[in-house]
């Protein structure tokens, strides 16, 4: 779902995507040669203003959801307890934007 990986520990970033991997990156094909084993670059589209909260309806409840899974995270000790609160700041900062 919005070209994220499949599989693995789900960190909220990826179950929560504030954009879209496009295009989305793909591993090499090769390693024949060196300049060919570096895949593509990939990009990143964020969510437009008005796709946010579609998605979210507001930055409380995307903060609440988020919050859920960090500290499933932290519970199976995957995210260190004492970086919540910063990881926390942070998630809301990506949500907001840099100026709101």
């Amino acid at each position: 779902m919005d070209n994220q990986p499949v599989g693995g520990t789900r960190f909220p970033d990826a179950a929560l995507p504030l954009g879209v991997l496009t295009p989305a990156s793909v591993p090499p094909v090769t390693t024949r040669l060196i300049t060919e084993t570096c895949g593509n670059l990939g990009g990143f589209r964020p969510f437009t203003a008005a796709e946010l909260p579609r998605r979210y309806v507001t930055a409380d409840r995307y903060l609440a959801a988020y919050t859920v899974l960090l500290d499933r995270l932290i519970r199976r000790g995957l995210v260190l307890p004492a970086d919540r609160a910063g990881i926390l700041i942070f998630a809301a900062t990506r949500y907001r934007g840099p100026l709101s």
